[in-house]
């Protein structure tokens, strides 16, 4: 029988909806977000919204996870990032500020994280 909680690969993650916590295999929390610094992407936001991680870059199987408090608890004070997301429960709160690159800036992004370098 299938676990129904666990997530096993980042193709099933990446089905997973907006703002679902999940407890990765070295029991660190993340929070399924949508970001645009760049270009569009949905990424992993730890606790406190400062980290996001590629969905593919965290430690699988994942088990899913729900907040230790009710939608309305959360005063929202910690701040978003740029798609909305609270920096404390995830949840979409605020207005999306997105801040996608140019397309040349994009470019070159890709082409040094493709070989491994830096873009700067």
């Amino acid at each position: 029988m299938t676990d129904p909680y666990l997530i096993e690969t980042p193709e099933q993650a990446a089905d997973l909806p907006l703002c679902q916590w999940v407890v990765a295999a070295d029991d660190h929390k993340y929070c399924l977000v949508d970001t645009c610094v760049g270009w569009h992407q949905r990424m992993w936001m730890s606790p406190g919204g400062m980290g996001h991680t590629g969905i593919e870059h965290i430690p699988y199987p994942l088990r899913l996870a729900d907040l230790d408090e009710p939608a309305d608890a959360c005063p929202h004070s910690w701040g978003t990032q740029e798609m909305g997301h609270c920096r404390r429960c995830g949840r979409v709160v605020a207005e999306a500020t997105p801040m996608p690159a140019e397309p040349g800036e994009l470019e070159r992004l890709r082409s040094a994280l493709q070989a491994g370098g830096s873009a700067g």
